[in-house]
């Protein structure tokens, strides 16, 4: 891994009383305090999701932690905590088992099930009203912070009403029309209408803007800052831990811990909403490396989060994913399994996310072995580089299994309508797919789908009220029992 820079280095030394220089917690070790429990409110809401995380997901990456840092990760060790409460949750949407982000996140913003695509607009199409504009009519600040575009589903779940998820602009101008205090993320894209002129609205309203990790770590006690560190989504946790161009990116904790900094001024308390969001896309492509790396980031958080609570017992802190993705699963393989234990070290030469290898294959119009063996520790056969030149000059197709071959000669009228390799996010689903007997065969890693998955998921919570929480529950009763507990 390589260093981080001296700004980083010294700020994470210098944030008074929170513990985000290790990876694992050492604050776990002795049992967790109930000052809380004389507390009949929660004056605070730390909200920390992941993203399309699914039990599969989280105890692989246990066991890589377990591996690798010789420790459980900290979801795990907060779950040995009699002071900590946890719940199956539900998460289906109004019309569909299986829920994508916008409805699940709505479900928790408002209370109600809607359909899948959008944000809190019903079946009827009536825009209920989201947890952040409650809060802030009791007077308390609200802030969102994300992996992915600020616009995004899930934190737009919290925030905003839409009939389409993908109308990312109109919520980017909710956002300042209803006075999110803080939002930390990507999707600066959508904040570029009229050359700029959102922007510069957010600063007439009194935002700070930054763009870079030093001018967030500057503008850590602004009132109201914006930050924008992509155009998309900030890249996979694994390629801003290891390529230098992504070093200015700050990490999902650093975007944390300088929320609550800022957030914690507001005197009314506040509700903060901290999105691990690119679990779920790595789920999507079914990358082994990059969901771990996604997941070992936000599990960084809970200590953070705990920390802060500690300190501060007016905070309920929640804990939870919305769905799952990909039915990610490490699996037994070798005599008597035991090739499984050897599939961690594999995954430990990965290190760069298919996303970035595939984007400069597609830089350079054709595969790179050399490349390929550096960034993930496989060596590509002559047969596999043939395959992958193919993807790229558009002569494969991807089938829902597999690949088959363009025939220039035959009919093609039942494919002319499909994605092709020349669409990025085409190539990268094809690059994962070719390559997934492989790499079960070298972890024991495998994948059901490349989609979102209906299994009940986790969730904890910690800090007043959450010895209410029931053992199950459905997703959208998740809204009252936070509004309950914040008594707005």
């Amino acid at each position: 891994m390589n260093a981080p820079s001296n700004s980083r280095r010294n700020f994470l030394k210098t944030v008074a009383g929170i513990s985000v220089l290790t990876p694992f917690s050492t604050s776990f070790a002795e049992p967790l305090h109930d000052s809380h429990k004389t507390i009949k409110k929660a004056k605070n809401l730390i909200f920390l999701v992941v993203d399309g995380m699914g039990r599969g997901t989280l105890s692989l990456a246990n066991n890589f932690s377990n591996r690798q840092f010789n420790a459980p990760l900290n979801w795990v060790q907060l779950m040995n905590h009699k002071h900590v409460y946890s719940s199956l949750q539900d998460t289906a949407s109004f019309d569909s088992y299986v829920t994508d982000s916008a409805a699940a996140a709505s479900a928790w913003g408002c209370g109600v099930r809607v359909q899948n695509g959008r944000i809190n607009v019903d079946a009827e199409g009536r825009s209920i009203k989201p947890i952040f504009s409650r809060a802030k009519s009791k007077g308390k600040a609200v802030g969102l912070v994300t992996t992915t575009s600020i616009t995004h589903a899930t934190p737009a779940g919290f925030a905003a009403n839409a009939e389409s998820r993908y109308d990312q602009e109109t919520i980017a101008q909710q956002y300042l029309e209803r006075e999110i205090d803080l939002l930390l993320g990507g999707g600066a894209q959508y904040f570029k209408d009229d050359n700029k002129a959102l922007l510069k609205r957010f600063e007439d309203k009194g935002y700070s803007v930054v763009q870079v990790l030093d001018d967030l770590i500057f503008n850590k006690n602004r009132s109201k800052l914006l930050g924008l560190f992509a155009d998309g989504h900030l890249p996979y946790a694994i390629d801003r831990k290891n390529a230098q161009q992504y070093f200015s990116v700050p990490s999902l904790n650093e975007m944390f811990v300088v929320a609550l900094e800022n957030l914690q001024t507001s005197k009314n308390g506040f509700v903060l909403q901290v999105e691990s969001g690119r679990v779920d896309h790595a789920g999507h492509v079914n990358d082994t490396g990059a969901i771990i790396e996604e997941q070992l980031e936000f599990d960084r958080c809970i200590t953070t989060a705990i920390d802060f609570a500690n300190q501060s017992p007016e905070t309920l802190v929640i804990i939870t994913t919305d769905h799952g993705c990909g039915g990610c699963q490490l699996n037994g393989i070798g005599h008597r399994y035991l090739d499984s234990n050897k599939g961690m070290d594999q995954i430990l030469k990965q290190k760069a996310s298919l996303e970035y290898i595939g984007k400069q294959f597609l830089k350079l119009g054709h595969p790179d072995k050399e490349l390929f063996q550096s960034l993930m520790g496989v060596s590509l056969r002559d047969k596999d580089l043939k395959t992958i030149q193919s993807m790229l000059n558009n002569e494969y197709i991807r089938e829902e299994y597999g690949f088959v071959a363009r025939d220039p000669h035959g009919d093609t009228s039942d494919v002319d309508d499909r994605k092709t390799a020349k669409s990025k996010s085409y190539f990268l689903g094809n690059l994962a797919e070719y390559f997934q007997e492989a790499q079960f065969k070298l972890t024991g890693v495998s994948w059901t789908s490349h989609q979102h998955t209906s299994e009940l998921v986790d969730l904890m919570a910690y800090g007043p009220h959450a010895n209410a929480l029931p053992s199950f529950m459905k997703n959208y009763e998740l809204n009252t029992f936070m509004c309950d507990a914040l008594n707005i």
